[in-house]
C-alpha cells in the first residue's frame, strides 16, 4: 500500500521542464531525486525557502527554489484535491458548456461577475482548521500544511501566494461555500466559475441574484464592477431582435436574444476584444525593443511567436513515462472559436484576426515612423507575419527554452 509521501508519490510529481529549472538530471539521478525528497519530508524544515518573487502584471508571484520541497507542495496538492474532492477546472470544458448553454433558445438570463485581487483577499482561516484538524489528513502531510501556512500566510489569515501550485486547491476549497450557495439559488440552472471569473445562467429576471450574490462571498471579497454584467436573452418579437455579446475566458461570444424557436441559437465564438488588445500591446513591445536592441531576428522571432503555434514538451519527465506534449499559441490557446450551429462548430472566420493583421501591417508600412526603420527586404520579411494565418494553418513555429525567455522579455508584464 502506498503512502501519502513515498517513493510513488514523488515518481508522480515530475512535471515538464523541472531537469532545466531546478538543475536536476531525472534521467540519471532519478532515484536520488527522490530519495532526497522522502529525506526531506521525513525529517521536516522550518519553512519553504528560499522563496522566488517575481512581479507579473503587477502582481507578486512565488515559487520554491528547492526541488525536494517543491515536489512536496505537488504531493500535497494532489492528496488534498483527491482527500477533498477538489475539482481542477478546465478551460476548455468551461467553454464548452457555456456554447452549449447559449445555444439553448429558452429564455436566458446571464450575470457575469469577476471577484477582485482574487488571491490576495481570500479568506483562510476556515480552510486552515478543515485541514489542520482533520484526522484522514496524515500528521506528516498536516506538519508540511501548517509549515506552507506559516511560510506564505504567517502575519494574516487572509490571501495566497500566486505561483505556487497548492493555492489553487486551497483556494476551491475556501469557495465551496460560495459555490453551494449560488447553484442552489432559485432560477439558477447553470454556473461557471474559473478561480476568479463567474459566469450564472438563470430561467428567471436575474435582481435576486444580483442581490444575493455579494452576500455570499467570503468576508473581504469583492466584485470588479468593470468586469460586470447581467445579459437578456428573452426577446420573442422578432422585429426586435439583436446580436448580444459578452466575454468570458478569452472568447468572445455573439448571439440572438431571439427565444422559443424550435431551432437551437447560433453561437458566434472568436478571441475576446481584451485577449486582441494584449496581442496589440506585444506588437508594440516588440516593436519598441527591436529599437533599442536593434536585433532583426530577434525581432522576427518574437512577431512569428506571437502569430503561431508551438510544442510545449514534458521534457522534465521523459525517463519517468513516455514523451508527451501540448501544443499552444494563437490557434490552440483559441481552438474553440467558430460558429457553433445545431451542435455542430463550423470554421472560425478569423475577423479579428485579420482586423489584428491589418494593425500590424499599418505599423511596418514604408510610410510609418517604425516602418521607415526598416530595409525593403526586412519590410517583406515582415509582411509574411500573419496572425489569421497562424490561426487557420496551425503554423507552427520551434525555439529552445532559453530562446523563449528572451522572446517574452518584450512583454514580460503585459
Amino acid at each position: 500500500m502506498h503512502t501519502p509521501l513515498d517513493e510513488h508519490a514523488f515518481a508522480g510529481a515530475f512535471r515538464a521542464g523541472d531537469s532545466r529549472r531546478y538543475g536536476v538530471d531525472l534521467k540519471k539521478n532519478r532515484k536520488a531525486v527522490i530519495d532526497s525528497a522522502i529525506a526531506t519530508a521525513t525529517n521536516g524544515f522550518p519553512a519553504f525557502s528560499p522563496i522566488h518573487a517575481t512581479f507579473v502584471k503587477g502582481r507578486k508571484c512565488s515559487s520554491v527554489s528547492d526541488y525536494s520541497q517543491a515536489l512536496i507542495l505537488r504531493v500535497l496538492a494532489k492528496f488534498i484535491a483527491r482527500r477533498f474532492r477538489v475539482e481542477i477546472k478546465n478551460r476548455d470544458r468551461a467553454v464548452k458548456g457555456v456554447i452549449e448553454t447559449l445555444s439553448d433558445s429558452t429564455p436566458i438570463y446571464l450575470v457575469r461577475r469577476d471577484i477582485s485581487s482574487f488571491y490576495e483577499t481570500l479568506p483562510l482561516e476556515r480552510t486552515i482548521k478543515r485541514l489542520t484538524h482533520d484526522v484522514f489528513v496524515p500528521m506528516l502531510l498536516r506538519k508540511h500544511l501548517n509549515c506552507f501556512f506559516s511560510t506564505f500566510c504567517a502575519t494574516t489569515t487572509i490571501g495566497l501566494p500566486r505561483g505556487i501550485c497548492l493555492s489553487p486547491i486551497l483556494a476551491e476549497l475556501a469557495m465551496e461555500e460560495f459555490d453551494k450557495a449560488v447553484r442552489q439559488l432559485p432560477g439558477v440552472y447553470k454556473y461557471f466559475r474559473y478561480s476568479d471569473d463567474i459566469l450564472i445562467f438563470s430561467y428567471e429576471p436575474t435582481g435576486n441574484i444580483e442581490t444575493a450574490l455579494p452576500n455570499f462571498l467570503p468576508t473581504g471579497m469583492s466584485f470588479n464592477a468593470t468586469k460586470s454584467a447581467s445579459i437578456s436573452l428573452n426577446c420573442e418579437d422578432k422585429g426586435h431582435q439583436a446580436i448580444v455579446q459578452l466575454e468570458y475566458l478569452g472568447y468572445s461570444y455573439r448571439v440572438s436574444n431571439m427565444c422559443g424557436s424550435k431551432d437551437p441559437r447560433k453561437v458566434y465564438v472568436g478571441i475576446s476584444d481584451r485577449k486582441i488588445s494584449k496581442l496589440k500591446t506585444k506588437i508594440l513591445c516588440c516593436l519598441k525593443a527591436n529599437q533599442r536592441d536593434k536585433d532583426f531576428q530577434l525581432l522576427k522571432d518574437r512577431l512569428r511567436f506571437l502569430s503561431g503555434n508551438y510544442v510545449v514538451y514534458r521534457q522534465g519527465a521523459t525517463s519517468v513515462k513516455s514523451s508527451k506534449y501540448a501544443k499552444s499559441g494563437i490557434h490552440y490557446n483559441y481552438r474553440l472559436c467558430g460558429t457553433s450551429e445545431n451542435g455542430e462548430v463550423n470554421k472560425h472566420q478569423g475577423a479579428e484576426l485579420k482586423a489584428l493583421d491589418g494593425f500590424y501591417q499599418s505599423l511596418i508600412r514604408p510610410g510609418s515612423t517604425i516602418g521607415a526603420r526598416f530595409n525593403p527586404v526586412q519590410r517583406n520579411a515582415l509582411k509574411t507575419i500573419s496572425f489569421f494565418k497562424g490561426f487557420e494553418l496551425k503554423l507552427m513555429t520551434r525555439f529552445s527554452a532559453q530562446r523563449v525567455q528572451e522572446i517574452k522579455r518584450a512583454w514580460r508584464n503585459v
